[in-house]
């Protein structure tokens, strides 16, 4: 059994990016959602198990989201870009800091998807001895 596990990359640079005077932060997402059904299907069924885009976004000064631009795909042509606009499209956003006060700023996102086994091999094995034991009690 496979299960998605998609989260937002984000660089610690992009929780607390300060200039050089120190005084401006960029915006931050505000994940409250599961992302995982946002892996997309065409991805699944050509077996492909992981993606990564980068994002460009604009924040404004209230922290919502104007705007947004894919920088870059490292497996395009299976809907991982529109999948992470999307995902970018439904958070939240704080908006960034500059001398104290809320201001519009454009943010690299990087997004990350990835397709990986649910159960360890462990618990596989345990299920297939219990099929065994049906299929002999069974005959």
């Amino acid at each position: 059994m496979k299960f998605v596990h998609s989260y937002f990359l984000l660089c610690v640079l992009s929780f607390a990016l300060f200039s050089q005077e120190g005084d401006s932060i960029s915006p931050k997402p505000i994940i409250d959602f599961d992302i995982a059904y946002l892996f997309p299907e065409k991805a699944k069924l050509a077996n492909i198990s992981e993606a990564n885009v980068l994002l460009k976004v604009f924040i404004d000064e209230k922290g919502v989201l104007k705007d947004v631009v894919v920088i870059s795909s490292d497996k395009r042509g299976y809907n991982f870009e529109k999948s992470a606009v999307k995902v970018v499209k439904l958070a939240q956003w704080e908006p960034g800091i500059v001398k104290g006060k809320p201001i519009g700023m454009w943010h690299q996102v990087p997004v990350h998807f990835s397709l990986e086994d649910s159960e360890p091999p462990s618990i596989l094995e345990e299920i297939k001895a219990n099929l065994r034991k049906i299929f002999r009690i069974l005959k």
